[in-house]
């Protein structure tokens, strides 16, 4: 019987010692990967404050080239303009022209 209570013993210190071996390899899985997570998170965090401040350099560069871009869309709509006058005057001009060649002609 002390044999039989030493194997059971035993076993119940095997299946323990298992257990527990398995827990532990389970902790020290959970642990790397929560370092590789932190370190992605990481990662991503320095990524995302690059980005914040490229965005940021990006808008106050946009704030300061709109007083420019406005002057460019005033010019873009007087230029416009002085094409629709040259050709008015263009057409002008030829009627004028044509006008001055039937007179001559008479």
């Amino acid at each position: 019987m002390e044999e039989k209570g030493k194997q059971a013993f035993d076993s119940v210190s095997a299946y323990l010692h298992t257990q527990l071996t398995a827990t532990r390899s389970e902790y020290e899985l959970l642990e790397k990967l929560n370092t590789a997570a932190e370190h992605e998170v990481n990662t991503m965090k320095t990524a995302m404050e690059s980005t914040n401040n490229s965005m940021q350099d990006i808008n106050k560069q946009q704030e300061e080239l709109r007083p420019l871009l406005d002057k460019v869309d005033v010019l873009s709509s007087a230029v416009t303009e002085m094409m629709a006058s040259a050709q008015a005057l263009d057409e002008y001009s030829r009627a004028l022209e044509s006008r001055f060649k039937a007179m001559t002609r008479r």
